[in-house]
C-alpha cells in the first residue's frame, strides 16, 4: 500500500505557491508546480476506485488548486508536529464522496467526514459508502462518514486534531456559524483550514455563494478572534483572480439563459462571478 507521503508533500507546496492564505490567481492555478505537484498526487493514489475521484477534482475550474492547497496544509501542519508520526484524527466537514480523506488515511490518519445528508455523488455513489470502500481495508488509518448539520455539529468542544472543507461552506444559509462550529471542534493547536468562493457582490447570490461582500469581513473577525494564521495572509484580490466566470466551462446556453432572468428579477448580477479563497489557521488556546 502506498502511503501518502506528507513530508514530500509539504516541501513540495511551497514550490507550488499553496502556502498562503488569500485568493488564488489563475496563474498560480496554472503554474507548472502545481500542475507538478497534482501528477504527484495523481501517483500516490493507489485505489483506482478513489483516484477515479482524484483525478476528476483535479480537472474542476477551482478543485484543482483546492484539493492541493488543503492537502497541503494539512501535511505542512502536521509534519510541524512534535510527533509528525503520530496519527491525528481529522474532520472533513461537508465531504461528500472525494478522495483526499482515503489519501490521509493512506498516511495513517483517522478521518470522519460527515455531510447533511447520504447524497449521491454524479456517478451514483454514496458517501456512506465510499467512506467503507473496500479499497480501505488496507490503509492504516481509518475513514468513518455520519450525516450532520454542519451548524450544528454532533461532536463535543476540541474533539479533533483539525479540521478541513473543501469548495462547501459557500453552500450553507450560515457559513459563519460553520466556521465557528469547525473551530468549536478543533482542539487547541489544531489547524483549521478551508476553501470557498466569495462572489464580489454585497448579498448572497442565491444557490451558488452565500460568502459575500456584506460577510467576508465578519468571517475574518470570527477567525481573528479564536485563531492565529497558520498560512500567511495576503488577501488581496489578483488581478487574474481564479473566477468561475473566467475559468469553469460553460452551462447550456438555455440553462445561462434562465439563469440570468432569474438573476435580473430578484436584482443580482446577471453574470455571477466567484473568487477562490483559501485559508488556514491555528486554534488558540
Amino acid at each position: 500500500m502506498t502511503r501518502l507521503n506528507l513530508s514530500e508533500l509539504a516541501a513540495r507546496s511551497a514550490a507550488a505557491g499553496v502556502g498562503v492564505s488569500g485568493f488564488v490567481s489563475r496563474q498560480q492555478a496554472d503554474a507548472v508546480a502545481l500542475k507538478e505537484l497534482q501528477d504527484w498526487l495523481l501517483g500516490q493514489c493507489e485505489s483506482q476506485y478513489f483516484l477515479h475521484y482524484l483525478r476528476g477534482g483535479l480537472q474542476h475550474w477551482s478543485r484543482r488548486w483546492e484539493y492541493p492547497y488543503v492537502l497541503s496544509q494539512v501535511a505542512r501542519w502536521i509534519s510541524s508536529r512534535a510527533d509528525p508520526a503520530a496519527p491525528c484524527t481529522l474532520f472533513d466537514n461537508a465531504c461528500g464522496v472525494n478522495a483526499t480523506a482515503y489519501l490521509l488515511a493512506t498516511a495513517g490518519h483517522h478521518l470522519i467526514g460527515t455531510d447533511l445528508g447520504d447524497q449521491p455523488s454524479a456517478e451514483g455513489d454514496l458517501p456512506s459508502s465510499a467512506w467503507s470502500h473496500p479499497d480501505l481495508a488496507a490503509v492504516g488509518g481509518s475513514l468513518h462518514f455520519q450525516t450532520a448539520d454542519s451548524l450544528a455539529l454532533p461532536f463535543p468542544d476540541a474533539h479533533f486534531d483539525g479540521s478541513y472543507s473543501i469548495s462547501s461552506l459557500e453552500h450553507m444559509p450560515d457559513p459563519i456559524q460553520a466556521v465557528r462550529e469547525m473551530i468549536r471542534v478543533t482542539r487547541p493547536g489544531g489547524l483549521v483550514t478551508f476553501t470557498m468562493d466569495v462572489a464580489p457582490c454585497p448579498s448572497a447570490v442565491a444557490d451558488e455563494s452565500q460568502v459575500n461582500r456584506s460577510n467576508f469581513a465578519d468571517l475574518q473577525a470570527l477567525l481573528a478572534s479564536s485563531t492565529d494564521f497558520f498560512s500567511p495572509p495576503c488577501f488581496m484580490i489578483p488581478d487574474d483572480a481564479l473566477s468561475w466566470r473566467q475559468d469553469c466551462r460553460r452551462s447550456s446556453g438555455l440553462r445561462a439563459a434562465a439563469g440570468q432572468l432569474r438573476r435580473r428579477l430578484v436584482g443580482q448580477p446577471e453574470t455571477p462571478d466567484f473568487h477562490v479563497f483559501g485559508g488556514a489557521y491555528i486554534k488558540r488556546s
